[in-house]
């Protein structure tokens, strides 16, 4: 997923939000907030965990597309049927990238399955899940980084 830094100032101070949204499609509109990951909170080109302030609003809007869309994903759908009955989890993409292991940090949330179906209204989301670990920011699964970003862009209009 691609990320942009967007720099502005605000009573004096300079903040740095980091969002989903590339400059060209902005305008003058402005930034969504649910666009809006978080804002670093250091000098560029730093931004680890402990530089970073996410934004609730992202993760409500991020939780809210998974609840309502995940469903909707064919190979969401496929993990549910060869997992039969049980837990669907939703996963960053940057999970065990460089240890082969899933933290909690990594864990987006979870639905329930039964008989290969994901159940409606299960989804519930991690509240130690991270938008940026010292592995690097959010990497979401393809077709939910698309609904994603259609989302967002449906804010702009």
């Amino acid at each position: 997923m691609d990320l942009f830094v967007y720099t502005f100032h605000n009573d004096g101070n300079i903040h740095r939000a980091l969002s989903v949204l590339d400059p060209n499609t902005v305008g003058d509109q402005g930034i969504p907030t649910e666009s809006v990951l978080g804002e670093i909170t250091s000098s560029l080109p730093s931004m680890t965990p402990d530089q970073f302030d996410t934004n609730d609003a992202f993760i409500q809007f991020l939780h809210k597309i998974i609840t309502d869309r995940v469903g909707n994903i064919q190979e969401y759908r496929q993990q549910a049927r060869i997992i039969g009955s049980g837990i669907l989890p939703i996963v960053d993409g940057r999970a065990g990238k460089y240890t082969g292991e899933t933290t909690d940090e990594d864990l987006i949330g979870h639905f329930s399955v039964q008989t290969g179906n994901i159940l409606p209204n299960s989804y519930i989301p991690n509240p130690a899940y991270k938008v940026l670990t010292d592995n690097g920011p959010i990497q979401l699964h393809a077709g939910l980084e698309a609904l994603l970003l259609d989302r967002v862009r449906q804010l702009l209009d």
